[in-house]
């Protein structure tokens, strides 16, 4: 496994510098948590069975860096090329945007500068 973020031990109650940043286990990307309440509204919370998330509504977003799905691999070939499984658990509820992008995955780094993602 190339990224995993885990909510697990997480808490609204961290230092501020802290839980703004979501750090992989190994260290090979990190993402960064904008415009949150850091309350009971969003941020890092616990649901009905007492397992940790990351509550993302309403303006916050969540981008992660230093990881790169299309980029290079240890082969010196693309993701796109040797394939890729990518695995998201996530809830959804009260929408009230139908056309805003709940998740985008997207990259320029392949030689010819063409968008690859979904």
């Amino acid at each position: 496994m190339k990224l995993n973020l885990t909510a697990r031990g997480r808490n609204n109650n961290e230092i501020a510098s802290s839980r703004q940043v979501w750090a992989d286990k190994t260290r090979t990307g990190v993402a960064t948590l904008s415009d949150f309440i850091w309350g009971n509204i969003n941020g890092w919370l616990t649901d009905e069975n007492g397992v940790n998330m990351l509550h993302v509504s309403s303006g916050a977003s969540l981008v992660v860096n230093g990881y790169e799905p299309f980029g290079l691999n240890e082969n010196n070939k693309e993701g796109m090329e040797t394939g890729k499984t990518i695995e998201l658990d996530f809830c959804i509820s009260d929408v009230t945007d139908y056309s805003a992008p709940l998740i985008s995955c997207l990259s320029y780094t392949n030689n010819d500068e063409i968008l690859c993602g979904f």
